[in-house]
Parts: structure tokens; C-alpha cells; sequence
């Protein structure tokens, strides 16, 4: 796995660091790639090495709270939203103007918000596996029970492991072994299996510290508590259509869904730069059929090259 990684950066931010991986020169397009809800930069271990192969220069970060990223103080709740912070900070640290974004799952639904709210900066949006910024797992959609459940969780994380991981694992491949078991709210809709034994390895590459008795999850434990808030429905279809530069959605057919995923398609293809692409798979179908996605995507941004030519 190691020919595929990029050099380690961290970017420097008021409570710590934004840890990242880059590829290529400086030259070129660029691109920032986010993942998905706890996993690592890792998740483009075969995307990013393949985009810097076209001349390109990207950056794939961890998410705060993930892979080497510093978590927040204690105390603090993780706000989804509030990631959009740091990927700005992130932008203003490399001095970018113009750039793409690609993001799995979460990091997709990040991406769009982005794009939506600073339509200058970004020139390509490309989002795997979701269709919009998506609730955090297990958060209640009623307001008070979604605080109450915010605010109690928290507590009883801090008192159940303090400042630390979690639990501890006594080898990597029990690790491995919990990963390849879905959470209860995926089940429960269907997905039975998200990873492929593989997949994981790779994202636990970056995402596991080796303790004593074994080994944790280096993802901060608050990361999977309910969220106190989200972005409204309304607020969700208003941004769909801020979206103006070329658009890839890719989605794999085992993945999650929800009928106002699928929603969104309609106000999307009101661009006539918008592409959906659908594929027989996981959610992490990027890791699992690379080869099949970034095909996808190597056309996709072919396709927008010449059209770009064909109007100079």
C-alpha cells in the first residue's frame, strides 16, 4: 500500500492540525478530496495517485477529529457543518483560487455545501455515493429529542472513556473484523456489508494507533454521537441549485438510500454540466471497484476538457 501514498502535510489551524496527503507538483488542475463519516484520507489510496498522474496536484485530508487530524478540546461537540470551517481554512492555507472537489459519503455532501456557498473557488464538483449533505447516523430529525440526545450523549462519553479512543482491540484484524459488520441504521435499511476486507485494511492503515493491549481506532469517539443540529431540507434544495460547474455524481447500487437523495436528481439536471453515473456495488465502491469508478471519473473530467477547448 505504501507506493500509493502521498507526502504527509498538516496544515496548521487554531486547535491543532488538519493532517493531509498530497500528490503531484503544484502544477496543474487541483483538488481537494474529502471522505466520508470515519474514515481517513486514505479512502482515495487509488483516486488520488491516478488524478496526479494527469499533472494534477491534489490534497486528500483527514477530517477533524480522524486519521492524524487533532481532535477538538474537550468539551466540544462535532458539528458536520462546521467541518466546511476547516476545509476553508484548509483553501486559504494552500492559496488556492480555483479548485475541484471530490468527496465520498459525508465528505461528498461537504463538498456540495462548499460548492454551493463559495461557487467562485470551485471549478469541478464530484460526489461518491450521496446525493447531499447527509444527517449523522442516529441523530433524531425532532428538535428537542435531537439536542436532549446531543447534549446526554457527550456526557456519558466523557464519563465512559474520558479523553480517549474507545475501545481498545487486541489485534488488528479484530479491528478489521468490526468494521466489516455494518452499524445497526445501515441494516436496518438493507446494507449488509459496506467494505471489502481490503478496503478496510487500507483505511485502517491510517485510522488505527497501536496501544498497550492492542490497538485503537485513532478517530475521536465524539465523531459518532448524534449531531445537535443539521442543514434543513429547504436549505438542502436551495443549494442544489447554486451548482453551475461541471457535476459527477457516481452511485453504487448497495449504498445507502433515501427517497430525498433521490429527490435532489431533479434540481441537479437543470445543469446542464450534471452527470449521474450509477454502479452495481458498495458504498465504499471507490475502494472496492477503483478501477470501475476512476474510469468514471478520468472520462468524466476527458469529456469536460473538450468541451472547454471546443468554446475557446
Amino acid at each position: 500500500m505504501s507506493e500509493n501514498k502521498g507526502k504527509e502535510v498538516a496544515i496548521p489551524v487554531p486547535w491543532g492540525t488538519v493532517a493531509a496527503q498530497s500528490w503531484g507538483d503544484g502544477q496543474g488542475e487541483k483538488w481537494l478530496l474529502i471522505h466520508g463519516w470515519l474514515d481517513n484520507s486514505n479512502s482515495f489510496h487509488y483516486l488520488a495517485p491516478l488524478l496526479s498522474q494527469r499533472g494534477d496536484t491534489v490534497i486528500a485530508i483527514d477530517l477533524p477529529g480522524s486519521g492524524h487530524s487533532s481532535w477538538l478540546p474537550q468539551g466540544l461537540m462535532y458539528h458536520d457543518l462546521e467541518f466546511l470551517g476547516a476545509i476553508h481554512r484548509v483553501i486559504k492555507y494552500l492559496k488556492w483560487v480555483e479548485f475541484g472537489l471530490i468527496g465520498h459519503s459525508l465528505g461528498g455532501g461537504l463538498a456540495l455545501t462548499y460548492a454551493a456557498t463559495f461557487p467562485e473557488q470551485v471549478t469541478h464538483l464530484i460526489m461518491l455515493d450521496i446525493t447531499y449533505l447527509p444527517v449523522r447516523p442516529l441523530t433524531p430529525p425532532q428538535f428537542q429529542l435531537r439536542i436532549r440526545q446531543a447534549i446526554e450523549s457527550i456526557e456519558l462519553a466523557e464519563a465512559k472513556f474520558g479523553t480517549g479512543n474507545g475501545k481498545v482491540y487486541k489485534t488488528k484484524e479484530d479491528v478489521r473484523d468490526r468494521m466489516m459488520q455494518p452499524p445497526v441504521y445501515l441494516r436496518d435499511e438493507g446494507v449488509l456489508e459496506t467494505y471489502t476486507p481490503e478496503s478496510a485494511d487500507i483505511l485502517l492503515e491510517r485510522g488505527l494507533k497501536e496501544v498497550e493491549g492492542g490497538f485503537v481506532l485513532r478517530r475521536d469517539i465524539r465523531l459518532v454521537l448524534p449531531s445537535i443540529h443539521h442543514i434543513d431540507w429547504n436549505d438542502q434544495r436551495e443549494q442544489a441549485k447554486e451548482i453551475k460547474c461541471p457535476h459527477l455524481i457516481i452511485e453504487a447500487s448497495k449504498g445507502p438510500k433515501s427517497k430525498f437523495a433521490h429527490s435532489m436528481y431533479d434540481i441537479y439536471r437543470l445543469n446542464p454540466k450534471f452527470k449521474q453515473v450509477d454502479i452495481e456495488g458498495l458504498h465504499h465502491v471507490h475502494l472496492n471497484q477503483h478501477q470501475t469508478v476512476n474510469k468514471v471519473i478520468m472520462d468524466f473530467l476527458d469529456e469536460c476538457d473538450r468541451n472547454k477547448k471546443a468554446k475557446l
